[in-house]
């Protein structure tokens, strides 16, 4: 898609070519966003007869399988948890 033929899509997003002009000011120049790959290598689905078994499944691992109607999913070894929320964008001082 050509330079143009974008941008032209991209304004039609605003409703204006200004409003797409003046909110391209603010994020021209901006970092790529890079997104590390957190997919699992391998993954298990593990069932429990009883409430005993989990829990000893639980100390074998180390670490508390979630609860609730979603489960969700664990790491091991253990990992820390990823989030977003406390990450922040900086300009790095020029020298």
């Amino acid at each position: 898609m050509s330079d143009e033929r974008e941008e032209a899509e991209q304004v039609g997003l605003f409703g204006s070519d200004e409003e797409f002009h003046r909110v391209w000011s603010e994020w021209n120049g901006m970092p790529e966003f890079s997104n590390d790959n957190r997919r699992a290598a391998s993954s298990v689905m593990v069932h429990f007869a009883s409430a005993a078994d989990r829990a000893a499944f639980e100390e074998l691992l180390g670490q508390k399988l979630p609860l609730g109607k979603r489960l969700g999913s664990i790491w091991y070894p253990p990992e820390a948890a990823f989030g977003v929320v406390d990450k922040r964008y900086r300009v790095p001082e020029e020298a």
